[in-house]
């Protein structure tokens, strides 16, 4: 399957899959964060959630792999201002959803 971006390239990485390699987006991503950032987004949209996920498993003391990174899911958080549905186009703070393990992992170590 192939996911859509815009393409600007930034030193040689021009597409999702530049960015997560040897990794894969299917993987990296959830489901509901590829749909989100396929269409008409930048590279820079995927790299700004890439980068959010790991700032999560960082605090959390967990190593980045494929599938600690997909287990963290990183969503617009929607506000009253809108239809609360993914086409909401405005801006809105992000919100971290944690799947297991690393949801067990969080609770472990006190972390909210």
């Amino acid at each position: 399957m192939s996911w859509g971006s815009a393409v600007v390239s930034f030193r040689g990485l021009s597409a999702p899959e530049d960015l997560v390699a040897p990794m894969s987006v299917d993987t990296v991503y959830t489901r509901a964060e590829r749909l989100r950032s396929s269409e008409g987004r930048t590279l820079q949209h995927w790299a700004g959630r890439l980068a959010a996920k790991h700032a999560v498993l960082r605090l959390l003391g967990v190593p980045a792999t494929a599938e600690s990174l997909g287990g963290v899911e990183v969503l617009p958080r929607p506000s009253a201002l809108c239809a609360r549905n993914a086409a909401c186009l405005h801006g809105h703070p992000p919100e971290v959803r944690l799947h297991d393990p690393l949801r067990a992992a969080a609770a472990a170590s006190g972390s909210r």
